[in-house]
């Protein structure tokens, strides 16, 4: 089980790693997603202070890396949930995507924000694409979740009964 402790020595060894490598995007970019979990699991409230490293780091990333399609739907996911940097966030998210569009993560990062838009019918898209490239992710759990809430949204209330089996 995942603690805030663990998620905090995360940080640590993705800071030592930058250090030996001041260019290494998906590093900062994967320690911002550290300070976004902090958030997500609750471990820390928004008004935490210290979520303002995470920001800075998700910005490093998506300076560093403009040819990584990791870090950036890292860095952007990340931003949007730790800043609010819906649309920079996306527009991160989007470039990963063309510079990989087998990316599965990516397209969940993608259905992400459409959902938080509203767009629940190019998030369900998004979603399922996602799964058709990573049918044995082993995070389902998070994208069924992610995927139901879509179809709740949409008013597609029968076909959110009959998940995973449809998605």
């Amino acid at each position: 089980r995942t603690s805030l402790a663990d998620n905090r020595q995360a940080v640590e060894l993705l800071g030592k790693a930058v250090a030996l490598d001041p260019d290494y995007s998906a590093a900062y970019a994967l320690a911002a997603r550290c300070y976004q979990f902090q958030v997500l699991m609750g471990w820390v409230p928004r008004s935490d202070p210290s979520l303002k490293v995470g920001i800075q780091l998700g910005h490093r990333a998506v300076e560093a890396g403009q040819s990584d399609s990791e870090a950036l739907w890292m860095a952007g996911l990340a931003l949007m949930i730790l800043d609010g940097q819906l649309d920079q966030g996306a527009g991160w998210v989007a470039r990963s995507l063309v510079l990989n569009p087998n990316s599965a993560d990516a397209w969940v990062s993608s259905g992400m924000y459409h959902n938080y838009r509203g767009d629940y019918e190019t998030a369900i898209e998004h979603f399922n694409r996602s799964h058709r490239l990573n049918p044995l992710d082993t995070l389902h759990h998070f994208r069924w979740n992610l995927v139901g809430m879509s179809y709740f949204g949409a008013g597609r209330y029968d076909e959110a009964m009959t998940l995973p089996q449809s998605a």
